[in-house]
């Protein structure tokens, strides 16, 4: 599957609500319009100190495959891009599955 940069948030009635990690300058928004995605981006959080950002989205439950797709082509081409993206995963899961605190004191 190659790296993990999202996370699906219970709750949402009609569509599916994720969280995942985009670059500084917003490659997700790029692949998304490539990819003719319909993406909602509710909030963003992001820490002066990072060079990601985390970002909550709310897609259809049709689009549910394409999005996933799009996580591994966001994933894949950063890394490209000489971003040290896995780190920013690794980071994010060891968050989530409450291995570390958030580094900055901010949860």
């Amino acid at each position: 599957m190659g790296l993990k940069n999202y996370e699906k948030i219970d709750g949402r009635l009609f569509g599916k609500e994720y969280v995942f990690i985009d670059t500084e300058d917003g490659l997700s928004g790029e692949i998304f319009i490539q990819k003719r995605i319909k993406v909602k981006m509710l909030r963003e959080y992001r820490k002066q100190s990072k060079h990601y950002k985390y970002v909550i989205c709310a897609i259809r439950k049709k689009d549910e495959k394409a999005f996933l797709d799009a996580m591994q082509i966001i994933a894949n081409e950063a890394e490209k891009r000489g971003i040290p993206y896995s780190d920013y995963c690794d980071e994010m899961q060891r968050i989530l599955n409450g291995q570390m605190d958030d580094p900055e004191g901010e949860n």
